[in-house]
């Protein structure tokens, strides 16, 4: 089918009864006749509302969205002010992952027509899929808050409010939407996420196991509420529960020759333990090989090739296996599901080190950093997680929170700090009790292997919930690790200690955003150093 569009002038009227005719072979199924006619019509007199209008019904029908784009926005160049014509070009923008066209669509819609609701709500979700979160609220609010409650504008303006962390403002709305009972199944799963954020386990275990009782097997649901468990400290049933993280989507159990260790005696066996997640959940997992050895012949490792240096320390490991490689192993199973296969209890942590650094290392470390301290002692920072982590929001702490401590003179503050977070630094006047070793660190192929020699030189080590937390830990190092309100499951909810690392001291926030107040704990605990 093509579109025989007139020229620049060419326009007559439409033979009467012809947009009728177009109807009504829409109506008898007859779409690309009606194309035709629309076509034949367009050649003959340009555009108008009866032509293009069934041209973008039947090219939306078809999934050529593209088309159906251009045929209403031809509408609305003619009809300017008719606000739905608006709505519908840009709910087909939005259909057609061309985001930031819908939303001037939409908010023309919604500029000529304030009563018409789904332009505004579509515009708000538009602008959420867009994580222009304040501007979503600034729509969806006050749809949202008309009686009846709106709840599709409440569900999106709940999104938007608990991106921006404004965790009580998104109860409310997602607690509109429970009103409407075709939508609430759609709030449970985000009502336990926001009552977790705000610390309230029981609550969020509600709206988790809710979503169960409703949908035993969906899986988001299930690792939601293991992560719940295991803050609760219930690693039985919260490691029971991780298991669902393979069933989410866009995630696969590694497909190896052997089959997954399900618990089967391993005597006389060789079993291949798979790296999974990031660096962090590695080094912190890595130390149940230990417990692993004892029943197995043969422990074989495959970590990423980047942190092989690192954990080349592990008398745990028998060999270690290159990425993408096999070792005619009996079973294998992923590094994360050893805690439910070896039935892990909390009791079982000894919080004792298990990694050493490098000697070589150690040693270079040792004299490049006696040049640099002069006697002083040491103290490490690193402030900055990955920002693409889904673990991100509110965890890594603002570089200028940090400046208070360096008014301790009687320390050398090393900045560790790697790639994010550093614009801070480099745009600050740092005091002479500060050096920045971020471009000595880590130059090569191995993750960690200079971090991991200069934290042993280290009075204390300073880190966010970061991978060099996890490693000082690992360590043995003495640590302060800077916490948000609510960290992430492996740091629990409460208390100043870890039962992951004995050496490690937690500095919890006790106001939701606020450093100052942790960061300030910090700097006293350092003058109990000296």
């Amino acid at each position: 089918m093509t579109d025989d569009r007139p020229d620049q002038g060419q326009e007559a009227n439409l033979p009467d009864g012809y947009d009728v005719q177009v109807r009504r072979l829409i109506e008898a199924g007859q779409d690309d006749e009606a194309a035709r006619f629309c076509f034949k019509g367009i050649t003959l007199c340009g555009d108008r509302v009866g032509l293009l209008e069934p041209l973008a019904e039947i090219f939306y029908r078809k999934g050529d969205l593209t088309r159906a784009a251009d045929y209403l926005n031809r509408l609305c160049r003619l009809e300017p002010t008719v606000a739905s014509r608006w709505m519908q070009l840009g709910t087909v923008l939005g259909a057609a992952d061309r985001s930031r066209e819908a939303v001037v669509a939409l908010e023309r819609a919604y500029d000529l027509d304030r009563t018409l609701a789904a332009a505004g709500v579509n515009l708000g979700i538009t602008l959420v899929k867009l994580q222009r979160h304040v501007e979503a609220v600034g729509v969806l609010d006050d749809i949202a808050s008309a009686e009846p409650p709106e709840p599709t504008a409440n569900l999106w303006l709940g999104h938007a409010l608990q991106a921006l962390d404004r965790l009580q403002e998104a109860v409310v709305a997602y607690e509109r939407v429970l009103e409407d009972p075709a939508m609430a199944p759609l709030a449970w799963m985000p009502l336990g996420v926001v009552f977790r954020g705000l610390g309230q386990l029981e609550q969020s275990n509600r709206w988790f196991n809710e979503v169960l009782t409703h949908q035993p097997d969906q899986p988001m649901a299930r690792f939601a509420l293991a992560q719940n468990q295991l803050m609760a400290g219930d690693f039985p049933s919260g490691f029971t529960n991780y298991e669902a993280r393979w069933d989410r989507p866009g995630n696969e159990r590694p497909r190896l020759s052997s089959p997954e260790w399900q618990g089967e005696d391993l005597s006389g066996k060789t079993i291949l333990i798979d790296d999974e997640q990031g660096f962090g959940d590695c080094i912190q997992f890595c130390r149940l090989l230990a417990a692993l050895k004892p029943l197995a012949a043969q422990v074989a490792f495959r970590p990423r090739k980047k942190l092989r240096a690192l954990l080349g320390c592990l008398q745990a490991v028998d060999h270690f296996v290159d990425e993408g490689s096999e070792c005619d192993q009996d079973f294998h199973l992923p590094l994360l599901s050893l805690p439910n296969r070896l039935g892990l209890k909390q009791s079982d942590l000894t919080g004792e080190a298990y990694l050493t650094a490098d000697p070589a290392l150690v040693r270079r470390w040792g004299e490049r950093l006696e040049m640099l301290s002069g006697g002083r002692p040491m103290v490490g920072l690193v402030w900055q997680g990955d920002p693409n982590s889904q673990s991100e929001q509110g965890r890594s702490v603002p570089f200028p929170a940090l400046l208070p401590l360096f008014e301790q003179k009687e320390f050398l503050f090393l900045l560790l700090q790697k790639q994010h977070g550093r614009d801070d630094v480099q745009a600050a006047l740092l005091p002479d009790n500060v050096v920045d070793l971020a471009d000595e660190l880590d130059l090569g192929a191995n993750a960690f292997t200079d971090t991991a020699a200069v934290m042993t030189h280290l009075t204390c080590m300073i880190s966010s919930d970061t991978a060099p937390a996890h490693l000082a830990g690992a360590l043995g190092v003495q640590g302060c690790i800077l916490l948000k309100e609510v960290p992430e499951w492996r740091w629990m909810l409460q208390g100043d200690q870890s039962p992951w690392y004995g050496s490690l001291r937690l500095f919890r926030q006790q106001t939701r955003g606020d450093w100052d107040a942790p960061v300030q704990a910090v700097g006293a605990y350092l003058k109990e150093l000296v």
